[in-house]
């Protein structure tokens, strides 16, 4: 007899804090290995790297058995016929937002399992809205934010110092792209379903009214900023650092939900809805899901380790980590519901809206998040950008680069029950 010994799962993960997350995550596949008789091969990557490692794996015939996936990645993938169906028997859970149904479900199948999540909340240093005097009702809508950090930026020129009140990442890159989308949601604005033959996606009034708004805001510090062309995890840390450099950041709020699952006190980061210009405005929400892949040879048993990974304890434990939210009714809010900021959390995330899901989404992502970023650039450094008609040509500008991305794939579109379609 020819003993072959336990099968072998090829785990991949996306995480921030990758060596705490991989010794987490190491620590609960060993509670379950001898248990389901397999071995676990667990490799963990960054976000910016995630997308193009789990495309080239396929490519390769090298693909791993499960992975998680950023949520505007799963049509793309399931498009390419990389993902296996979730079995009608997997337990899912009740949950919060409900654009992630339309995310793990295509034409009607299920393919994911929500992850981990977040939603883009206004962070704020409490400490120098008390010094200005600034109430948070001053703070919910655009006139009134707006007004809020002129004086913010008065109070330091009259102690002698630049201050960039809101740190907007300048850098080209796809948040950007999110933290500009989400003042278009609070605003009221809507997705477009993407598709061929379209005229405009972002080129409306309510996208030039965001930009010149944008603008004004960069503008109105006049201050150096420089530090603010980087990366949106490296102006984040440097908002959590320093002590007066800026006072708000549009983020997820997951250093403040680390911190308080470790007992750890930090009285100075207060978070806030973002500011709306009408009572419609919603938040951005996105995150990650877990996949099967549709060349795993052992589905059945990959399906029973997503559903230990996707557990309430698994993920409270990922969220005392890397901070994310889970995505489901349950643990973590009733055990830090009594938080005023973890209440704006859920109440965000519960009225959060994304992208529209089209398989050529990252693709999208990518040249909407480059153009958005130069043309704020642009707008500080160049005079002829700061006229009332730039907004729209940039916008029409980042529309037809869309349009062409839309019209020139394959020439063909999907219709509603999963057949194709000439272009006409």
């Amino acid at each position: 007899m020819i003993y072959l010994g336990k099968t072998t799962l090829k785990i991949w993960m996306i995480g921030s804090s990758i060596q705490e997350e991989s010794a987490f995550i190491s620590k609960q596949l060993k509670q379950i290995q001898e248990k389901f008789q397999f071995e676990a091969e667990l490799r963990l990557m960054t976000w910016n790297r995630a997308f193009d490692t789990i495309i080239d794996a396929f490519k390769n015939n090298s693909a791993p058995d499960i992975f998680a996936t950023g949520t505007t990645w799963v049509h793309t993938l399931c498009y390419m016929n990389y993902l296996a169906p979730v079995p009608l028997s997997f337990p899912m859970r009740p949950l919060l937002a409900s654009w992630l149904e339309d995310t793990i479900r295509v034409k009607g199948v299920i393919y994911t399992i929500p992850f981990l999540s977040e939603a883009y909340v206004l962070m704020a240093k409490q400490n120098i809205l008390d010094s200005v005097g600034i109430k948070a009702e001053e703070i919910k809508h655009w006139d009134s934010f707006y007004t809020s950090c002129i004086r913010i930026i008065q109070y330091f020129k009259e102690h002698g110092r630049e201050h960039i009140p809101l740190a907007f990442p300048l850098r080209p890159e796809v948040g950007t792209l999110h933290r500009y989308v989400v003042w278009l949601y609070k605003a009221g604005w809507e997705f477009p379903k993407l598709r061929s033959g379209m005229n405009r996606i972002f080129r409306n009034d309510c996208s030039i009214q965001v930009m010149k708004y944008m603008s004004r805001f960069l503008r109105a510090s006049g201050a150096e900023l420089n530090t603010l062309q980087t990366d949106t995890q490296f102006l984040l840390n440097h908002f959590n650092r320093t002590e007066d450099d800026f006072t708000f950041f549009v983020g997820n709020g997951n250093t403040y939900v680390a911190n308080l699952m470790n007992n750890r006190s930090d009285k100075n980061i207060r978070l806030y809805p973002l500011p709306s210009l009408g009572p419609d405005g919603r938040t951005f929400g996105g995150g990650s899901v877990m996949a099967v892949s549709s060349t795993c040879k052992e589905k059945e048993l990959a399906w029973k380790v997503v559903e230990h990974l996707t557990s309430q304890e698994v993920l409270l434990g990922l969220s005392a980590i890397n901070g994310n939210i889970p995505p489901y009714v349950g643990s973590f809010w009733d055990i830090y519901g009594y938080d005023p900021c973890i209440k704006v959390l859920k109440e965000e995330f519960s009225r959060s809206t994304s992208y529209d899901n089209h398989p050529l989404w990252h693709v999208v992502e990518q040249a909407s998040g480059d153009y958005i970023a130069r043309y704020f650039w642009k707008s500080i450094i160049d005079e002829e950008l700061k006229n009332d008609v730039a907004p729209d040509h940039i916008l029409e500008g980042l529309d037809n680069r869309i349009i062409d991305i839309l019209n020139m794939t394959w020439e063909m579109q999907e219709d509603d029950t999963g057949g194709k379609v000439q272009n006409t």
